[in-house]
């Protein structure tokens, strides 16, 4: 279509029933490229996808498939524009649904003044839809009524409040109104409203948000109305996005076990964190957040429950970071079969690539809440001087801690200093290894890579082995033991895990500190050395030079401040990416990716060490100098296209040819590429299309790890017991999210959903009658150039095949 509307003819593409029966056959749902073709009789041309096309021939990309039944009616009521009807069933709770849709305050409820009128209208008064504030019967205020109607006091004057944001349905009269002590023993209570939310099949990962603490007060434009924190939490993981019931007006809210506080996410990926993050609920602007926490799931045990509470920080990635209250929540991992879940850790091992995860929003107000939650406060994709300066300081904070490191364990090796705790004694073992290592390495040289790879893998024991003695039972990792526990016998032995509150808190506090006073003995004393070195030259006094007034400058930093920095932050940010992945795997963060590291290196020392190293290496030496470095390579550089290398004294000529074969070879490279990106394209918009129809117009992406600079650790006050079946409950009543996850080329369709076709048979069975079908229209004969277009249409009781004679339509 030209500017002036005119719709001008580009080319053609023509498809036979032979052609189609052969791609419903061998390349169904693939991707098949067909040149346009200018005349009206020529033949279509298939491009393979590994055959290179020339830039600027016109071609139309198409795939084939069977339609399925689940196809027939989503594109039935797509037709019709009943969108909705026909996804209510696929889309479970999404954030258009009641679980996730943010509540409206609802103010300005008229208070009665009539003693019948107040007992009447209570079931109003309680709404969560409609909250008003706390107040006891002892403040000064004017709404007494109020007061008397969200306070009472029993007997014995114990003052109970209005249960936020309602009482428990089963029983109203019971919950209506508790005193505080009641309310903190009822929030610990199992939760009894639970939501099934993700569709993976490694397991499930149990959470209850029981309660936030010391938050700040973000409602001070409307104070005078004794206006709190409208707090409720945001909960992403994976696929999945889920929110709890918000309770008004309280700066410690408890959720109560009826609310919306407790969801069951499918596990998709076996090092996927969970996202926490806690927001001021507003109803006429964009919700305010408060702090956020990531919880790795790697160092958690199956079959305990976690009584967690960890602290909220705006962001991960400041050096400099305060707390902003609390939240408590309850844990519970439950694994399918943990041989497997143990195996899937060996993705980012062996370097495979991990789903992209996004959840979508139908309100444009919650994608500022979802990206929060998985970001924080500053996003690294975007420029901000505070993060370049934080990136800077962390490359120096990670350089120190291998200065550290290193030095500590040279001294504690080369001293012999005992390291390894043997019942009440301390003993060198470490000095021991080095020192038989260093034998056999200097009478057998040989064994010199074998020797490095058990050395790497001597360090991430070293690094296990302080994690498994650290005093906090929350910075320990999972044992080694229980690993090949779980690959002998698919199970680890969880069940005796029980933690205290407090266990190792004084100890931890203490190591910190030791830590901190280090850092700063070590910055003081680089100061003082600057400073004297300052005052040598001031004291030699040998730059004799005249100082010459430069005037008035712009410093150009500050007058092209972001085009600058933003691309070395951008750098730095990949190189930062690299040490922090570096960083989990050398503390054990991620336990099972650190042990998958440790067992790979040590078999590949072992097998160095019985393989003949050195006769490999040396004919690996003979065949490159005798293949490189013979006088024969003169042929080679006859051989190779001319201009294909360049050389330091070449003259124009050779240089000018040189510079077109890489222009050529860049092009010829990037036209591959855009392919290949195309490709992506092609199948990003599809995703996003389809996902923007089913779960909402506003998309976050939910990263697959957790790779920051500061992680997240429970607060000494966290406790562990076995799990009993009495904890859980409420899990026949569940409401269930199917997640957002999809899969297919095509039509999209959830992950682990069976897509059926008819009664009579599968997708294969719909597919052979559609290609019998075709055959019988024209058997036996070779390919026709003419061949009508045709239009197949099958279901269980007919099957008929309508030409259509005019082609121009097509």
């Amino acid at each position: 279509r030209d500017a002036i509307g005119t719709i001008l003819p580009i080319g053609t593409v023509r498809l036979g029933a032979s052609d189609l029966e052969d791609i419903l056959r061998m390349k169904q749902e693939e991707r098949i490229e067909l040149v346009l073709e200018s005349t009206g009789n020529a033949k279509t041309k298939v491009v393979e996808d590994a055959e290179e096309v020339n830039v600027g021939i016109s071609r139309l990309a198409l795939r084939f498939r069977v339609a399925s039944s689940q196809d027939a009616r989503f594109l039935e009521c797509l037709e019709s524009g009943n969108i909705d009807a026909a996804l209510e069933e696929e889309r479970g709770l999404t954030l258009g649904g009641s679980t996730h849709n943010l509540k409206i305050k609802k103010k300005g409820t008229v208070i009665p003044t009539d003693k019948e009128e107040i007992v009447s209208t209570m079931k109003a008064v309680l709404d969560p839809r409609k909250p008003l504030d706390l107040i006891s019967t002892t403040a000064e205020t004017s709404l007494n009524a109020v007061g008397a109607a969200l306070t009472l006091t029993d007997n014995e004057s114990t003052v109970k409040i209005r249960v936020k944001p309602g009482p428990d349905p089963l029983r109203p009269d019971e919950t209506t109104f508790l005193s505080e002590a009641e309310m903190l023993q009822m929030a610990y209570e199992p939760s009894t409203r639970w939501v099934e939310a993700g569709c993976g099949d490694l397991g499930r990962v149990y959470i209850e948000v029981l309660r936030c603490q010391d938050l700040p007060n973000l409602d001070t434009t409307t104070s005078i109305l004794g206006d709190k924190t409208d707090a409720f939490v945001c909960l992403v993981f994976e696929d999945s996005i889920c929110q709890t019931d918000t309770i008004d007006n309280v700066l410690s809210p408890l959720f109560m076990p009826w609310t919306q506080r407790s969801f069951a996410f499918n596990r998709m990926l076996p090092l996927s964190p969970l996202y926490v993050g806690v927001f001021d609920n507003n109803a006429s602007i964009s919700h305010d957040s408060i702090g956020r926490c990531v919880i790795n799931m790697d160092n958690f045990q199956p079959g305990v429950m976690y009584t967690l509470k960890y602290a909220l920080y705006p962001t991960s990635l400041l050096k400099d970071r305060e707390a902003v209250g609390t939240v408590t929540i309850r844990l519970r991992i439950e694994a399918q079969d943990e041989r497997k879940l143990l195996m899937e850790s060996r993705a980012e091992l062996a370097g495979r690539e991990m789903r992209w995860m996004h959840v979508n929003m139908r309100k444009e107000k919650s994608l500022p809440v979802a990206n929060f939650t998985v970001k924080g406060q500053y996003d690294e994709e975007k420029y901000s001087l505070k993060l370049f300066l934080s990136y800077i300081d962390e490359l120096l904070t990670y350089k120190r801690m291998i200065v550290y490191s290193c030095g500590d364990a040279i001294l504690s090796v080369v001293l012999w200093r005992g390291t390894v705790k043997v019942g009440v004694f301390a003993l060198p073992i470490h000095s021991a290894i080095a020192f038989v290592i260093g034998i056999h390495l200097v009478e057998s040289l040989h064994l010199l890579p074998s020797l490095l790879c058990f050395g790497l893998a001597w360090n991430l024991i070293g690094g296990y082995t302080n994690r498994v003695r650290h005093p906090s039972p929350w910075r320990r990792c999972r044992t080694m033991v229980d690993y090949v526990r779980i690959l002998l016998l698919g199970k680890s032995s969880s069940s005796d895990v029980q933690i205290h509150p407090g266990v190792g808190a004084k100890e931890t506090e203490a190591i910190d500190a030791a830590w901190k006073r280090r850092v700063e003995d070590d910055l003081d004393n680089i100061k003082r050395r600057r400073q004297m070195k300052k005052e040598l030259k001031m004291m030699a006094g040998e730059n004799i030079q005249t100082e010459q007034s430069s005037g008035v400058q712009i410093d150009p930093v500050t007058a092209y401040l972001e085009p600058v920095l933003f691309p070395v932050q951008e750098r730095l940010h990949g190189f930062l990416d690299i040490l922090r992945r570096f960083k989990c795997v050398m503390t054990w963060e991620e336990s099972s990716l650190s042990f998958w590291w440790t067992v790979t290196l040590l078999c590949l020392s072992v097998a160095l060490a019985i393989l003949p190293t050195a006769w490999l290496l040396h004919w690996l030496l003979r065949i490159c100098v005798w293949t490189f470095l013979g006088p024969w390579m003169t042929l080679v550089d006859r051989i190779l296209p001319e201009g294909s290398f360049a050389f330091a004294n070449a003259n124009e000529e050779q240089r000018l040819k040189y510079q077109e074969a890489r222009v050529r070879n860049m092009s010829n490279t990037f036209g591959k590429q855009s392919k290949q990106a195309r490709k992506r394209r092609e199948e990003a918009e599809k995703v996003r299309a389809m996902k923007t129809l089913m779960f909402g117009d506003y998309i976050a992406w939910v990263p697959p790890r957790n790779v920051t600079r500061h992680f997240d650790y429970p607060l000494p006050s966290s406790t562990a017991c076995p799990f009993t079946k009495g904890m859980f409950r409420g899990w026949e009543d569940r409401s269930i999210d199917k997640g957002q996850q999809l899969e297919g080329k095509m039509i999209h369709h959830r992950m682990q959903e069976e897509v059926t076709t008819t009664k009579e048979g599968g997708n294969s069975a719909h597919q052979n009658r559609v290609v019998a079908a075709l055959q019988g229209m024209f058997p036996k004969r070779e390919r026709r150039v003419n061949d009508p277009f045709i239009v197949v249409s099958t279901n269980a009781s007919e099957q008929r095949i309508l030409e259509d004679k005019t082609k121009k339509n097509y």
